[in-house]
């Protein structure tokens, strides 16, 4: 059995023992308490991609954590609802007001 092999065993074994799921840090952290003689970088190497290497057992709900596939039973979270345009109230002033009068002393004064 390769290095490879046994981190992705050992992490596979740390994603099922935690429902909730393991950050990338987390996990790596974990392994390496598990394997310390085995380089950092082999570990990151070996973990980075799982949800890649093994789509069907293991996906990322979020950015950085990983999940098993059998603890997915609420729906994946969709985007934010965008919040609604609001009108500024009178003597607010927003950047966007000096967008276009900016462009047009570019464009127009400028020489």
């Amino acid at each position: 059995m390769t290095k490879k092999d046994r981190i992705t065993l050992k992490a596979k074994e740390i994603l099922g023992a935690t429902p909730a799921g393991v950050r990338f840090s987390d996990l790596v952290a974990r392994l390496q308490k598990e394997f310390p003689d085995d380089p950092h970088g082999t570990i990151t190497g070996t973990v980075w991609n799982l949800d890649a290497r093994f789509s069907q057992e293991i996906y990322k709900p979020s950015r950085g954590l990983f999940r098993l596939t059998k603890f997915k039973t609420e729906p994946s979270p969709s985007a934010p609802e965008p919040l609604p345009e609001t009108t500024p109230e009178p003597g607010v002033i927003r950047e966007a007001d000096f967008y276009q009068p900016f462009a047009d002393y570019l464009v127009n004064d400028l020489e």
